[in-house]
Formats: C-alpha cells, structure tokens, sequence
C-alpha cells in the first residue's frame, strides 16, 4: 500500500465531489467505475462492520421475524400467495434500491412494521399489507453485512483513519439517501453493493443486510431470488388502512384476519366490525 499522506485525502475528496455533481449523467458502467475508484483508493478498500450474520437454531437471532409492506389497492389480490413473496424476475421492470431490472429481491426489515411502512413511504389513508416471516426450522440463513456503524468510524488522527472515514461517510450518506422513485441513485447503491457482493456471495449467502433509511439502530435485508421461498414461511399477514402514522407507533383499521396459507392460496376471515391494530417501535 502507498503511504497515505493528506493529498490523498483531498485527491478522494474531490473526486467524491465531483462524481456526485455528475453522476445523473453517468451510464451504469461509468458508475459501477467511478464507485470501484473511490472505494478502492489508493489500493485499500473499507469492509463493512462483521462479514457475516448468521441466523440459526443454536443463535440469539433464532426466533427473529421478518417484516415486509407493501400497498395493496385491490382486495381481490388478497388470496393470492404470490402477492406476498417477491416478484418473478420477468416481471421486475424497474431498477431497486439494491437490486437492477430482472433481479428479483425480497425487501424485508428486522423485526418492525414500523421501519417497513417508513421505507415506502405508507400516508395516512393508504391501504396496505404487511407480512411478517420466519425462519424455517433447522435451516441457516447467511446474510452479507452492509452496514457501517458508528463506532467504525476512526478517530486516529493518522492519514489512513482519515481516509477510511471518508469512505465510510460515502457509503452510508449512499446508502441510507431517501430519494424515493431516483433510478440513478439506485445505480449508485448497486454499484456499493456488487464491490461488496461478488458471485460467489451470491452463490454461498441468502440476502444482504443493510442500514434503515430511516433509523440508525434499524436494519434492512434483501433475501436473493428464490432464496426466500426455501427459508422462510409466512408467520402473519395484516392487512387495512393506515389512519395513523409517526416515529412510535401506527394504527392500522382492519376488516379482515389473516388465518393460513394453504398451497397457493392465502385464508381471510371477515370482521363483523373494523378493528384497530397498534403498533409501536
């Protein structure tokens, strides 16, 4: 490695400043290049905090839950399962937040509804379903970390420190921007991810698990195409309306309750009247 002197970080500074003033006018290969660059300037590169999560029977996270939101205008959609799980690559026509077009990812969070309805964008009066899943029993989900902790950022006052943080700092200012709809954004937080995420993670781990847009002690994950299907089952489905919303809590009116799912089909069971659902952070 070169020794790191403080024209290095300017040299890194500038060039972040400059990519971010002109990255709208990129194709993705020039993005994917210019992303390789920073981050792997001047012949080092960051590693985001612990490789590896790993979720089993004999781990503290053996019993966490998955959550997913999505909108959901259509009641006659309501029984079909597939309405749940992630969408057929044929059928993914737009660039995500971590993943391209005909990628096809399962967005879930940690444990929360809350941070779910957060990250897409769910208003008072939107109706909405959220889907909770488990772990299937005896089976390991690996999971790649993204995500760049506080505490990772150094605080020596050496060159290389100064450096890492300001990688760290493009990293997560990426990561976590919240720019609903900005397909070039979303080939920003693609290029972060596949410097991370090579063929062979794919390969050996089930999802991806990155910072809340919203919160820094909230977690996202990706699950990788069919991954979901062979790892997880559908625990719990709510579905209503949204007339509340904020930073603790939301409340959701419901007329129907969830109560299996059989094959293909998902179970309802009418209400005799609406019911309020609460729910805090």
């Amino acid at each position: 490695m070169k020794n790191i002197t403080f024209k290095h970080q300017v040299i890194l500074a500038n060039a972040i400043k400059i990519f971010e003033k002109n990255y709208m006018s990129y194709d993705f290969q020039r993005i994917e290049q210019e992303v390789a660059k920073i981050l792997i300037y001047p012949g080092y590169s960051v590693i985001p905090n612990g490789s590896f999560a790993l979720y089993d029977d004999n781990q503290e996270t053996n019993n966490i839950v998955f959550c997913r939101a999505r909108f959901m205008s259509e009641e006659r959609c309501l029984s079909d399962v597939t309405q749940y799980w992630n969408l057929p690559k044929e059928k993914v026509l737009n660039v995500g937040r971590l993943n391209l077009k005909s990628n096809s990812v399962l967005y879930v969070t940690h444990a929360s509804f809350l941070t779910a309805l957060r990250e897409i964008g769910a208003e008072i009066g939107d109706n909405v379903v959220l889907i909770s899943y488990k772990r299937l029993q005896g089976l390991k989900i690996k999971c790649k970390n993204m995500v760049i902790l506080n505490q990772q950022f150094l605080n020596q006052q050496n060159f290389i420190s100064k450096l890492s943080n300001i990688k760290y700092k493009f990293i997560n200012d990426w990561i976590t921007k919240n720019d609903k709809g900005n397909e070039k954004l979303y080939y920003v937080t693609n290029a972060i991810k596949n410097f991370y995420v090579n063929e062979r993670d794919m390969n050996d781990c089930d999802g991806l698990i990155y910072p809340s847009l919203f919160s820094s002690s909230n977690y996202n994950l990706i699950f990788f195409d069919q991954k979901a299907k062979s790892l997880l089952y559908i625990d719990n489905i709510l579905y209503g309306r949204l007339i509340d919303i904020n930073e603790r809590y939301f409340l959701l009116q419901q007329e129907y309750k969830f109560v299996c799912v059989q094959n293909e089909s998902v179970f309802w069971e009418k209400y005799e009247k609406p019911q309020i659902f609460m729910s805090y952070l």
